[in-house]
């Protein structure tokens, strides 16, 4: 795994992650460029990674093996940018990927305000999201 130029201090999981991402890449991705808005891929991560836990993802920044952490740590990249803003050590925010964790808290229902940013495919993370980790 090659650390792409866009993986913002990620490190070696966080990128075999890929060029599109936002420091977030193939494996956040399978997101691929629709990455940054949390894309197509982001859709199926609520249908096919229910409570992500299936998919062990590597937390990129806490060094540590996360499970069910999935939506920050491996679908919903934007936020996922060395993990260091909204889940530093996995705390507050991080339990039940917390408030901010799109796809998990307040803002996972229809993905809140940052639905607008994050495009139309995610308004759609409503449905799959809803229960995304729950």
């Amino acid at each position: 795994m090659e650390l792409c130029e866009c993986d913002i201090g990620l490190g070696e999981w966080d990128t075999g992650l890929g060029e599109c991402d936002i420091g977030l890449g193939e494996w956040d991705t399978g997101l691929g460029e629709l990455d940054i808005r949390l894309g197509v891929w982001d859709i199926r991560l609520g249908m096919r990674n229910i409570g992500l836990g299936e998919l062990v993802v590597w937390d990129i920044g806490l060094g540590v093996w996360e499970y069910g952490l999935g939506v920050w740590e491996y679908g919903l990249g934007m936020w996922d940018i060395g993990l260091a803003v909204w889940n530093i050590g996995l705390g507050e925010w991080a339990i039940g990927l917390g408030e901010w964790d799109i796809g998990l808290g307040e803002w996972a229902i229809g993905l809140g305000e940052w639905a607008i940013e994050l495009g139309e495919s995610d308004i759609g993370l409503d449905e799959t999201d809803i229960g995304l980790g729950l």
